[in-house]
């Protein structure tokens, strides 16, 4: 079942959003804002072939993040964010990040890798592309992504504490192959 606006407020406010704003939550979702990190692509890989799970060459691809506080996203350029919250999902439940519609309106895109296994606690990685003709100003605090959690029919028997690769994360993380 997907938790409702009390129920988020309820979980944020006993720890499970860092910060947390009260004027995000929706009535079934909630609102992440963008981190001042960001991440280009490294332009060595540009025209090369990557093996698909070789975890250094996957690594490589990213540039480590910097901190912006105006981001230009130019049409075609795709981007790794973060979001300023924190959160951490409880063994009991599981959450999609999903785009705002606004967002996808003006057509920049969250690619979906965004699901909470149960445990998760972090910062989620955002992979933003623009697929618009025009350049998008971006700035930390921008909202483009929501959170909807879920309850789980019971608990995971392991959990993303004990699974996940990117738990603890804070900035934008490049993919760790598996």
């Amino acid at each position: 079942m997907i938790w409702n606006d009390a129920k988020i407020i309820e979980w944020a406010t006993e720890g499970g959003v860092t910060p947390f704003d009260p004027a995000l939550v929706n009535g079934a979702s909630l609102d992440l804002r963008l981190s001042d990190q960001c991440a280009r692509l490294n332009e060595i890989y540009g025209k090369n072939v990557i093996r698909y799970g070789d975890k250094e060459a996957m690594s490589m691809l990213w540039r480590q993040p910097e901190t912006y506080s105006r981001l230009l996203l130019y049409p075609g350029e795709c981007v790794l964010l973060s979001t300023l919250e924190v959160t951490r999902i409880p063994s009991n439940g599981c959450a999609q990040l999903l785009s705002k519609s606004t967002a996808g309106r003006c057509l920049i895109e969250h690619f979906h890798s965004g699901y909470g296994d149960p445990g998760f606690i972090g910062s989620w990685t955002l992979e933003i592309v623009n697929f618009s003709p025009v350049v998008w100003d971006l700035r930390p605090g921008d909202r483009l992504v929501q959170l909807v959690i879920s309850d789980m029919t019971e608990i995971a028997v392991s959990g993303y504490d004990v699974t996940g690769r990117y738990q603890n994360q804070i900035a934008p993380t490049a993919p760790k192959g598996w």
